[in-house]
């Protein structure tokens, strides 16, 4: 199953539990099953498609166990400088623009 998720990922730009979880959710209607406990949780503290919420308080709502989850999560970010001798590269954002 966690092939096939990561295939539907690649498919949509939208929230997982919307887009790749709920395609395969409803393509298996009487299939599906919820794990307990949980392997991923939502982080609806902030939003691009609704109104940000309260994550503790849904939690509660819901029964997630956020001692089983680093929250909020913290990635670490990686600066680098690619010396070019005959070009420069912008790669702001990720992108690379000549």
């Amino acid at each position: 199953m966690f092939d096939v998720l990561l295939e539907k990922i690649e498919l949509y730009n939208a929230a997982f539990d919307s887009g790749p979880l709920g395609d395969v959710m409803y393509g298996n209607v009487g299939k599906a099953i919820v794990a307990k406990p949980n392997l991923v949780i939502a982080d609806v503290s902030s939003s691009d498609i609704g109104a940000d919420r309260d994550q503790f308080q849904l939690a509660k709502k819901v029964k997630w166990n956020m001692d089983d989850f680093q929250f909020p999560y913290i990635s670490d970010l990686v600066s680098f400088v690619i010396p070019l001798v005959e070009r420069a590269v912008d790669i702001t954002g990720g992108k690379f623009n000549s």
